[in-house]
């Protein structure tokens, strides 16, 4: 829905649950505000004047991502109301070459032209690193030591999604990897592994965490025996609108990210099923 206020510009919501309307976006004709009825600037008075905002905003019938208005006095008005891409879901891990391996998780690739890397390192802040189109990235400029390096040097990255229309989504969650003790890490993992093989596991489901969230939860599982194991997550009419774990596992524990950007704000149910075991646990997403 656009809606127009004469004195606080537009907006452009999402009404397609009118339980919970989200705004997508919102353009204001004259920037300050001030809430102060002794201010100069009270709301968007200024000396006496009153500023009258836009009115009357109708969208085109050929391109559904521009709309026009009216506004006195600023005139006539163009929007692009286009909305902003959704944040990728970021990992990160090792590739064999033994370079740092960015994994972009993006299920809406539709209006998607690439993906732009930033990184930081120790000494410095973020700065852009690269773009790809592609849902992974080999930073060859970066090698993880095999047992070669002194102390923990630790690198982190974040992505953002950049529409074809050149907007840029907020930024992903931020990952890290510490180059230089990647070795001791997988010595340590061989150790975990091997003493996996005599731990004895039982089938549970874990409440996620956080929950309530937004827009991602983790959620913590455990297999009991070897064997195709399913977690998938529901809406409380029963549709299936995502599934996390579809695959043999081996008996052991299990963590996994639920990243719900796509879905609105709601109660949802996520079920595990393995072998003869079945549970079920609500999450809560709060946008």
């Amino acid at each position: 829905m656009y809606l127009s206020h004469y004195t606080q510009g537009f907006r452009l919501l999402d009404i397609s649950d009118p339980e919970n309307i989200i705004e997508l976006g919102w353009y204001d004709d004259h920037p300050p505000i001030n809430f102060n009825p002794n201010s100069l600037w009270f709301f968007r008075r200024f000396k006496g004047r009153w500023f009258n905002g836009i009115y009357g905003v109708f969208p085109d019938p050929n391109r559904s991502n521009i709309c026009y208005a009216g506004g006195y006095p600023g005139g006539f008005y163009i929007f692009d109301v286009t909305p902003p891409p959704y944040p990728p879901a970021l990992d990160v891990t090792v590739s064999e070459d033994e370079h740092p391996l960015l994994l972009i998780n993006y299920i809406e690739r539709t209006n998607i032209d690439h993906f732009d890397i930033y990184k930081k390192s120790n000494s410095q802040g973020y700065q852009y690193l690269n773009s790809t189109q592609n849902l992974f990235y080999e930073d060859v400029t970066e090698t993880v030591y095999n047992g070669g390096g002194q102390g923990h040097h630790w690198i982190w990255y974040y992505v953002t999604a950049v529409s074809v229309t050149s907007y840029e989504s907020n930024a992903s969650e931020r990952v890290s990897i510490d180059v230089n003790g990647y070795a001791n890490e997988q010595k340590r993992s061989a150790e975990k592994e091997k003493n996996k093989e005599t731990e004895v596991f039982e089938y549970s489901l874990s409440d996620n965490y956080p929950n309530p969230f937004n827009p991602s939860t983790q959620i913590n599982y455990s297999v009991k025996l070897a064997g195709v194991v399913t977690l998938k997550v529901y809406d409380m009419l029963g549709t299936e609108v995502a599934t996390l774990v579809n695959e043999r596992k081996d008996p052991g524990n299990y963590s996994i990210t639920f990243n719900a950007f796509t879905l609105p704000s709601g109660i949802y149910v996520y079920k595990l099923t393995a072998d003869n075991f079945a549970a079920t646990k609500k999450l809560v997403l709060l946008k």
